[in-house]
């Protein structure tokens, strides 16, 4: 900014100038704009100023306005002094001035970009450069001349003024609210700032000369259809997250999470507290359950049929154009086609619903695109390939680009659109896409569609854009709308835009459609007329088209006439050669569509519609063919000739597709007879459809719209209630001929008017034949149901309706109704969510003794005890729209209002039913109707218009009746509690968000939310410890020091492996190293460099689940979370390459690729185990749905035959016969239509996938015939998964009588052969599956030497190569490893009575060395010639095969043996059962194997204690295991272990200063004094007679034994510590108290013959000394220190004091100190001397220190306490009391000042030290994903080391510590910054330890900013 020195001194800017022309965008810019803007600059760009290429890139989020400058310009103007550069905060200041905000905004965001040091104040230094560079800035944007800035001195005047002012603490800091509230107050200031504001809003922006044009307007009337495009409701964040996924439970949350945000905001709907009372209502009736009902077991299982889309009725025509396309593939794709005998013959594309419809107009057959989860608006083809590219609605709106003959999704582009995507198209080439979006400014985007890139986007136009095209050179993008032509071209990553020239030639009006002959650019308008605009944007030409005022809907090229074929407003279709002269004659199709059905006005739209139906919406050709698409939804098939000549030969015109056009449909019934259902909805009309030829049949005009009807129970009668009331009976009889004798249906008939009557002016909602056809029920909006007679025939022609009764009583509109089976009885419901009940006549019934059992003829109530498990938990109450049963199968279907059909099993009375869920469907489904055979399930779309036909098909099931395995349910249960569980995995928001990173502020207004935390309010109103500290003497100053520490980490070890409640998630990498999960981390182990990499700060939890690609170059990890993701990984780069999230609920436990790498199924932890699968490159959800109540343990990707082969065809031979038994069990005799129907196997239904040509680069013939079928298996089941669009179609597993049905605990696919996969049963066993159909179980029954009698834990296979077969690994609970090979030739059916699998080896993890902790295998994996085993001991080994030999082999003779020692342990504690085992494989050689990686295992993991010299460390945990860790390089990690017992937790420990002891406490008490390096006391040493029976390396127990009366630590010890010298041993309780004892010299530092002798030496061993009472709490933290009583005194690192005169000296232990924390957040001191030294009887208390003044310049041999002065600022406002587990300060804290602390929420932090002020900075590292519960630096302050607690893992980190105090030793011996380090320190030894360290250093601190913090800092 220069000098300032020489400007004015006054304040006023009278001649500040407007903004520029080149920077008046900025006015029209928000505050959130100007943040962006600071976050971009933040992120790339270093330092202050800005270049040319820097401020393009920053700029580049922010679209210009049309006619704006471009950003070289704009860059040019704001380098006033052309240097190349702009002060990037001088820029930023002046647009906060600039924008359009609030002062308060503005001031806000101001005082945030100055506050440099982040404290949430600004000083007066700060202040002054806000004010400087806001207002230089203003002077920038504006163009003013430097002069008129204010001076220097005017701003540092101000800002006195508003430190005098504001500052009332004196503080020289003013806050936020203080500046406000100056700036309020000052004239001079506000005047300034409002003038400013004048400047910044005066726009002289005048438009170019493009944007201005002589053409008048063309004053029309609007078009209502045309005002329909582009208009889609906005999506609400339920209905969006409904339709993201099928998992009821998922969605629901998030609806009800919403729902409680809208109340909140005062805004919430009352829908689902109405539900909620009117549930006391319902249980009068529906909601008892009938007497003779028995509890039957299957009552809410999954059903046991599915559903497949079959057909698609309707498309979208009412708001969108041009959206019906051939497609056509190359000929080279045509001709490789052929050659695999595939012929590929050309198909039509159109939006339908949440659909792409694939039709194949030669074979009439559908297929569907499924991507998409909302409605579908466009589709465009490739110009030169078979690809579509598809848009639809949503909040986050996708463009997906697929193959029209695979179905394969080729990209998923979404990101920029919002709302919608309304208009699409391909370039010339097809390399790039240009959409429209649905925003207010109609944005245009133009794609790298392959790459899923954004090249450039603008803004489109504010009124609407109708029609977008790529013009014929390819540079210029061509969009026509409301009142514009414009042609755009990319400029870099912006579109700039050039009007079209209407002159004096053309009018401004609306343009509707756009097309091209040559260069020139051909328009349709809403005049009728077409545009003419030349290569230079100029109208050259205008032809009356189509009728005054009937607009050009549709338009393309036509090729036979080298001109355009258009379609207009008034049905015409017209052909137009290249001069636009007319060709041949109009073709009319008015006279073909609905309007013209038979009726009275057959020749004119309902007056009602908004639009004429037979307007043409969509043409296109190809070669000879037309396609011609209608507004009434119909699509037209001719040929070009016929177009041209204006043939209207009917046999010419193919009517393809017809359906509803208008309003919304809600009608539906299925014929009784026959294989038809009728429609009827707001369009007028009622329709008849033929399931079988699926085509419509006959239609009728009505009046008016209709919303209901219903078949008479003999067909021949049709009953319609319309929106005015009106009820009329038609004659649905077709007319029939006879031929041969035979009586042919022609599918024709009049649909006469038999009868009508009105007594309502409402409409009708509902309506019910009884079981006789004698009495209809009509529903009404009027809340009244009408009860009419029927008498006459339809065959007579002669009907009467006589009404008989009104049912009165509802509150609200009728919503569903249902007859008796005898006809007496009446069930109605209604929009209040109230069920009634009436007899015949319309007497309300109120007896629930009477109505209980009573039988229903149809159950289409969604209210009754038989249908409560419906609704989804927090429903609202009208979320349910439709239910129908279907009696023969006892399946329930359902359709709601978030687009899903779903089927229940019936009865359905369990709230947490299973059912299978199905998309496709756009809005709400409004009705859903079995057919008479059950064959097919019909559902109608609300606003989508159309009528799904869904195939109905049952599963395979057993001929006879399948026996369950008889294992005791308490085994079971065991077994399955091992496994992670949902309730294992429950995390509060709270604490997700922490681990999210959120900020303090938003977690404390999220605890606000929840009502606060009681723990955080005491700790933040009471803390008690407040009184307990005091600032040192010398410390002033050293507390305003807030900056960041120096010290860096960097995590370089886990020790650890997540195996104690996962399983098979140890993988090998393509390059041989380990892939592991381990705490929040994914972990690469890679041998040979013994280094570990990791994915880490990508998930947020534990990670749960692992699975690797085929590829072995990828892998993929699940997580806990309450929403959790599954991240997809690089395990060489470790670069996250996906982040699937949004489907899930509390984690993820299952994953597995399929073969070929492209999809990921994964399982989460909700009550519903739910399924998904998803294309994980693109990032898209294919199918999900719930799986099983039963924990899901097993989840493997299988192939299948493509069609009825292979397993399928077994099944039907076999077991899979149709089962009059299962048909008994539901109440069905053998013969009825369940027996009968066609129940379609399992692979004969993935969408016509037979008819299919193969994927692209698919080589081998048996690939091109297999499909991905999911396998997953748990408690007492086994289900097969097939993917049929967005939906999953299920098929349990057909047990038969191969095998007994059990519980499967793991699923591995079988590469080749028949059969599809094994699963491994609890009982040890292996099911092999030959489809969904069991073949055959191997277990000891079967082959007496099969080796496994525990549950089988883990499998894995590895694919057949030329040197060795495919092999199988199977590990077990007890610890045995088997190796299978599996030949594929002995499971055909020719050797039926050979196994596939031989087995090769066994082996037992029993006979490791080292051997587990828990010799449980959890994983398995091999590679080439070795194997990878993870034990439930949370070890990793590996295993060469070929050092294996026959010996190494569990003997044969020996298993029976093992399995009697297991049949012997069972009930009893897993180590006496493994203990038992060993016993018998004693004599087997050891293993050769590596172990590679080990942790703790069980429980949680809190002891955590650095050696005090030597670079190793100690751990100790739940799994009653210590454990020493090297830290040295090149040496063994791991360094020792011991075990202490079976059942002891272990969470506290430390080495004695000499390394020589580790004291390890219990929670029974008890503390145990081991050898310092856990291997077997020396001979000489003492020990305890009961230490030895502890552990060979126990020394001494010091135990609760009574002395003198007196019980020490009675309780669990938590916390203890050796003091500085050894002398002490200081043990923590929860007894409140801390016990003291005195040690031997063997726990004395090193160098003890060198140390002054004592006046009375030590005791021998440990004794106890004194006990120190006075917390109110159990003990928490505690530390040793001491007062120096001599000046010059300085205590050495081997505790002992050095003094002036050099000598050295024992500490007195008058002068030794304890501080300690509890529980009750106390801070207290002790002496560690007895407060009565001369006390005899009972234990002496220590001497309490209660003046804080006394303690305040004490020294602290380390700081590990939570609460005390130097460690103030570690809490953040608010904090919960527990939320810091531990604290460690460095011990070069000196030089290199930090102090680490470990939280509640998975961090570990540094602050520099001491860390006294409120609010100090930190770095925060993640990697524990629970609770980290200790912290502690290694003795060189070269690592950091860090304990989960419930992730059980290790962290080592690497610091910077070192290098950091080498720097600051050079930089002192260089002479330079000598003045900030410590003169009394030494240098670092080799080992980088202080060595010596004086505590005289007062001079460090004296002065602001100085480094440090010192012992004497409390």
């Amino acid at each position: 900014m220069g000098s300032s020195s020489s400007r004015g001194d006054g304040l006023g800017l009278d001649h500040m100038q407007p903004l520029q022309r080149e920077t008046q965008q900025f006015a029209k810019w928000r505050i959130d704009d100007v943040r962006e803007l600071h976050q971009r600059f933040l992120k790339q760009v270093f330092g202050f100023s800005l270049v040319q290429a820097q401020f393009d890139c920053v700029m580049a989020f922010k679209e210009p306005p049309p006619g704006a400058p471009s950003l070289e310009q704009l860059f040019q103007v704001l380098d006033h002094d052309s240097d190349g550069r702009i002060d990037g905060l001088e820029l930023i200041g002046g647009l906060a001035l600039t924008c359009r905000a609030t002062f308060e905004e503005k001031a806000r965001f101001c005082f945030e970009l100055y506050d440099f040091n982040l404290n949430a104040a600004l000083g007066r230094q700060e202040m002054v450069i806000m004010m400087q560079s806001a207002i230089c800035g203003m002077v920038r944007l504006t163009g003013s001349s430097r002069d008129i800035e204010p001076s220097l001195v005017m701003l540092e005047r101000l800002a006195a003024e508003a430190f005098d002012m504001a500052d009332t603490d004196k503080s020289n800091q003013i806050t936020f609210e203080e500046f406000v509230a100056w700036a309020r107050s000052n004239r001079e200031v506000m005047g300034c700032l409002e003038r400013l504001n004048r400047l910044a809003q005066t726009m002289t922006f005048a438009p170019t000369g493009d944007e201005s044009d002589s053409a008048e307007e063309l004053d029309l009337e609007e078009d209502e259809s045309i005002e329909m495009e582009g208009t889609v409701r906005d999506r609400t964040t339920a209905e969006e997250a409904n339709r993201q996924d099928n998992n009821t439970e998922n969605a629901s949350d998030k609806g009800a999470r919403e729902a409680a945000a809208k109340g909140a905001n005062g805004a919430g709907d009352d829908g689902a507290s109405k539900f909620l009372a009117a549930d006391a209502v319902a249980k009068r009736f529906g909601y008892l359950e009938p007497t003779n009902y028995a509890e039957d077991p299957n009552v809410g299982r999954s059903p046991d049929s599915n559903l497949e889309l079959e057909w698609v009725h309707g498309f979208r025509s009412a708001d969108c154009r041009n959206n019906v396309r051939y497609v056509t593939p190359p000929q080279a794709q045509v001709q490789a086609a052929a050659n695999r005998g595939v012929d590929m013959e050309p198909l039509v594309v159109y939006p339908a619903a949440a659909l792409a419809v694939v039709y194949n107009p030669l074979r009439h057959t559908q297929r569907f695109y499924p991507g998409h989860t909302d409605d579908v608006l466009c589709v465009c083809v490739h110009p030169k390939t078979s690809l579509v590219a598809s848009g639809q609605v949503g909040r986050r709106p996708s463009i997906q680009v697929w193959d029209a003959y695979t179905l394969e999704c080729k990209a998923n582009i979404s990101g920029f659109h919002t709302r919608g995507v309304g208009l699409i198209a391909f370039s010339g080439d097809g390399t790039r896409t240009v959409s429209v979006g649905l925003d207010a400014d109609h944005s245009i985007a133009v794609h790298d569609w392959s790459k899923a890139k954004l090249l450039a986007s603008g803004k489109g136009h504010q009124a609407k854009l109708l029609a977008v095209a790529f013009h014929p050179d390819d540079r210029q993008i061509v969009a026509v709308g409301q009142r514009c032509v414009k042609f755009f071209e990319v400029s870099g990553r912006a579109l700039t835009c050039r009007r079209g020239v209407l002159g004096h030639a053309g009018k401004m009006q609306t343009f509707l459609s756009v097309a091209f002959i040559g260069n020139d650019t051909i328009v349709g308008c809403a005049s009728g007329e077409l545009y003419r605009f030349s290569a230079a944007r100029e109208l050259v030409q205008v032809v009356q088209a189509h009728g005054i005022n009937e607009g050009v809907y549709a338009m393309c090229q036509s090729p036979a006439t080298g001109g355009v074929l258009t379609g207009g407003k008034d049905g015409l279709v017209i052909c137009w050669d290249g001069q636009l002269a007319n060709v041949g004659d109009p073709l009319d199709l008015t006279a073909n569509t609905d309007a013209s059905a038979e009726g009275p006005n057959a020749n004119s739209a309902p007056s009602s519609l908004s639009y004429r139906p037979s307007a043409v919406s969509s043409v296109h050709v190809l070669g000879e063919r037309v396609l011609v698409g209608s507004r009434s939804s119909q699509i037209y098939e001719l040929n070009v000739d016929m177009a041209i000549h204006g043939d209207a030969d009917e046999n010419a015109l193919t009517l393809l597709v017809s359906g509803h056009y208008s309003g919304e449909l809600w009608g539906l019934s299925t014929h009784p007879r026959m294989s038809e259902f009728a429609t009827c909805g707001d369009d007028h009309t009622v329709r008849i459809w033929s399931l079988r030829r699926r085509v419509e049949l006959r239609s009728r005009h009505l009046p008016t719209g209709a919303r209901a009807l219903c078949y008479a129970p003999c067909g021949d009668m049709l009953a319609v209630g319309m929106i005015n009331g009106a009820i009329a009976l038609l004659h649905t009889t077709p007319v029939t001929t006879k031929s041969g004798g035979i009586t042919i249906s022609t599918g024709e008939g009049a649909m006469n008017i038999l009868a009508s009557v009105r007594h309502t002016q409402r409409a009708v909602t509902d309506m019910q034949f009884d079981s006789s056809g004698r009495l209809l029920a009509v529903g009404s909006r009027d809340s009244n149901v009408y009860l009419y007679t029927v008498s006459g025939t339809a065959a007579s022609g002669h009907v009467e309706l006589a009404r008989r009764g009104v049912c009165c009583g509802h509150g609200a509109a009728i919503t569903h109704l249902d007859w008796s089976k005898d006809g007496c009885v009446l069930r109605s419901t209604c929009e209040q969510m109230d069920l009634k009940h009436w007899d015949h006549w319309g007497n309300e019934t109120t007896s629930a003794a009477l109505l209980r059992d009573v039988p229903w003829e149809t159950t289409r109530c969604p209210l009754g005890w038989e249908v409560q498990g419906i609704w989804p938990a927090r429903s609202s109450g009208d979320d349910v729209n439709a239910v129908d049963l279907c009696a023969h199968t006892g399946m329930l279907a359902t359709g709601d209002d978030f687009s899903r059909v779903k089927l229940f099993t019936f009865p359905c009375a369990t709230s947490d039913a299973l059912f299978l869920s199905y998309t496709g469907h756009a809005g709400d489904v409004t009705n859903v109707r079995f057919t008479r055979d059950s064959r097919f399930l019909l559902t109608t779309g609300g606003r989508d218009l159309c009528v799904f036909q869904w195939k109905h098909t049952l599963e395979d099931y057993a001929s006879e009746e399948e026996d369950a395995e008889d294992i005791a349910e308490d085994e079971v249960n065991g077994v399955l509690d091992e496994e992670v569980g949902g309730d294992k995995v429950a995390r509060s928001a709270l604490l997700e968000a922490a681990r999210q990173g959120k900020t303090q502020t938003e977690l404390l207004e999220m605890t606000q939310l929840e009502g606060g935390r009681s723990a955080g309010d005491e700790f933040a109103a009471v803390k008690p410890w407040l009184g307990a500290i005091m600032e040192p003497t010398d410390g002033a100053g050293n507390a305003a020091y807030g900056g960041a520490t120096d010290v860096d980490l960097n995590l370089c070890w886990v020790h650890g492996y997540r195996s104690g409640d996962c399983r098979n998630n140890l993988r090998y990498t393509a390059a041989g190293d380990l892939v592991f999960m381990a705490a929040a981390l994914g972990v690469v182990y890679s041998k040979g460099a013994d280094t570990q990499r990791f994915v880490q700060g990508v998930h947020t939890d534990d990670v749960l689940s692992l699975a690797m690609h085929p590829g072995g170059r990828t892998c993929a990890t699940g997580e806990v979370g309450r929403t959790p993701k599954v991240v997809v990984w690089d395990v060489e780069s470790m670069e996250v390459q996906a982040s699937l999230k949004g489907f899930h609920t509390r984690g993820v436990s299952l994953l597995a690729f399929n073969g070929g790498g492209d999809l990921l199924a994964t399982v989460g932890l909700d009550d519903n185990h739910s399924i998904a699968i998803y294309n994980w490159r693109q990032n898209r959800l294919l199918g999900s749905g719930p799986s099983d109540k039963g924990k899901v343990l097993g989840l493997c990707f299988a192939k299948h035959p493509r069609a009825g082969a292979g397993a399928g065809a077994a099944a039907s031979s076999g077991a899979a016969a149709k089962s009059p038994t299962r048909a008994r069990a539901r109440g069905k005799e053998p013969g009825s239509t369940r027996s009968k129907m066609n129940s379609a196997r399992f692979t004969s239904t993935a969408q016509s996938r037979a008819s299919l040509p193969p994927p692209p680069g698919a080589d081998d013939e048996e690939e091109k015939d297999l499909v991905d079928v999911i396998v997953t298996c748990g408690k007492d089941h086994v289900k097969f998964w097939l993917l049929t669009g967005r939906n999953l179609k299920c098929q349990k597993a057909v047990w038969g009588k191969a095998g007994k049905k059990t519980t499967m605990m793991c699923a591995q696919a079988l590469h080749d052969g028949p059969l599809t996969c094994v699963t491994a049963a609890i009982s040890g066993a292996l099911y092999l599956w030959r489809g969904h159909t069991l073949d055959r179980v191997i277990s000891r029954n079967v082959n007496p030497h099969y080796p496994h009698a525990a549950p089988i834990n883990a499998m894995h296979a590895l694919e057949a190569s030329d040197a060795a077969p495919q092999r199988l690994v199977v590990g077990d609970r007890d610890g045995i490893v088997s190796i299978w090979t599996y030949d594929p030739s002995t499971a055909h059916e020719g050797g039926a009575q050979l196994s596939p699998l031989g087995l090769m080896t066994t082996l037992s993890t029993l006979r490791f060395d080292p051997a587990p902790v828990h010799a449980a295998v959890r994983s398995v994996c091999v590679q080439d010639q070795t194997l990878l085993i993870g034990t439930q001991g949370s070890e990793i080994y590996e295993v060469l095969l070929p050092q294996l030999d026959e010996t190494h082999a569990v003997p044969v003779a020996a298993l029976e043996h093992y399995r009697r020692a297991a049949k012997a342990g069972k009930g009893k504690e897993r180590p006496h059962r493994e203990a038992a085992q060993a016993a018998v494989l004693g004599g087997t050689p050891t293993v050769p194997c590596t172990l590679h990686v080990e942790g703790h295992c069980r429980g949680e993991v809190w002891g955590l204690a650095a050696h005090p010299s030597a670079p190793k460390f100690v751990t100790c945990g739940d799994d009653a295991t210590v454990r020493v860790w090297n830290l040295e390089d090149g040496q063994p990690r791991r360094g020792g272990r011991a075990r202490l017992g079976r059942d002891l937790k272990l969470r506290a420990l430390d080495f004695s200063p000499s390394g020589a002891h580790i004291a390890v406490a219990a929670t029974t008490g008890h503390v145990y004094v081991l050898t310092g390096d856990l291997q077997e006391a020396p001979a000489g040493e003492p020990r305890d007679a009961e230490a030895g029976a502890v552990a060979p390396c126990c020394l001494q127990r010091l135990s609760n034994r009574p002395d003198k009366g007196i019980k020490r630590a009675l309780q669990w010890v938590q916390e203890l510590r050796y003091s500085f010298d050894g002398r002490f041993l200081a043990v923590g309780s929860h007894d409140n108290n801390m016990y003291l004892w005195r040690c031997s010299r063997g726990a004395v530092a090193a160098g003890d013959a060198d140390l002054p002798k004592l006046a009375s030496p030590p005791p021998a061993q440990y004794e106890y000394y004194c006990v120190l009472r006075g917390h109110s709490s159990y003990i928490t933290h505690l530390d040793f220190g001491l007062v120096l009583s001599a000046p010059g005194e300085t205590l050495l690192p081997n505790g002992l004091v050095r003094g002036a005169d050099g000598e050295t000296r024992f500490v007195e232990e008058s002068n030794m100190l304890i501080q300690s924390n509890c529980g009750a957040y106390e801070l207290l001191f002790w002496r560690c001397t007895p407060q009565d030294p001369a006390k005899k009887k009972g234990p002496k208390d220590a001497k309490r220190e209660p003046r804080a003044a006394s303690v305040r310049d004490a020294t602290w041999a380390s700081w590990t306490c939570t609460l005390g002065w130097p460690v103030q600022g570690i809490w953040p406002a608010e904090a919960d009391g527990t939320d810091i587990n531990a604290v460690c300060r460095n011990h070069m804290y000196r030089k290199v000042p930090a102090v680490a602390t470990a939280d509640d929420f998975g961090t570990v932090k540094l602050f520099n030290y001491p860390c006294a002020a409120p609010g100090a900075s930190d770095k925060t590292y993640r990697g524990h994903s629970s609770h980290v519960t200790n912290v502690r630096f290694s003795a060189n302050d070269e690592y950091l080391l860090s304990t989960g607690g419930d992730d059980g893992c290790v962290f080592v980190w690497h610091t910077d510590c070192v290098e950091e105090a080498r720097e600051l030793d050079a930089a002192r011996t260089a002479g330079e910054g000598g003045t900030d380090v410590d003169a009394g320190a030494s240098d670092i030894d080799a080992a980088g330890v202080e060595t010596d360290i004086e505590t005289d250093d007062e001079d460090a601190f004296s002065g602001a900013g100085a480094r440090g913090g010192g012992d004497e800092f409390m």
